[in-house]
């Protein structure tokens, strides 16, 4: 699915999502009917493909536990910013997961 972008989302550069000048996001979706290990392999491969092509970027609305240096994908230019704020209001990580900012 290729969701365009624009608009109000391409306005103000004081925000946490770096990818505002983009034309469009693409989505891929897959099902399990394989198996997870078999669709785990297959959006890693979709994934690596668009990104030689349309550069490495991420969506953090959508979390991909493979995702290399998946904190520059996703933050961009945001990620020291998003960080410094995480460590402020969050000093104790009662919002920590695996990809979160502390």
């Amino acid at each position: 699915m290729i969701d365009a972008m624009g608009g109000a989302i391409a306005r103000g550069p004081a925000s946490a999502f770096p990818h505002r000048s983009a034309l469009a996001s693409i989505q891929v979706e897959l099902t399990l009917q394989a198996g997870e290990a078999n669709a785990r392999r297959a959006m890693g491969v979709a994934r690596d493909e668009l990104a030689k092509m349309f550069g490495a970027t991420g969506y953090v609305n959508y979390l991909d536990p493979q995702m290399p240096d998946w904190a520059r994908t996703y933050y961009g230019s945001s990620l020291t910013r998003l960080r410094e704020v995480a460590r402020k209001y969050d000093p104790d990580r009662v919002f920590a997961f695996p990809q979160g900012l502390v």
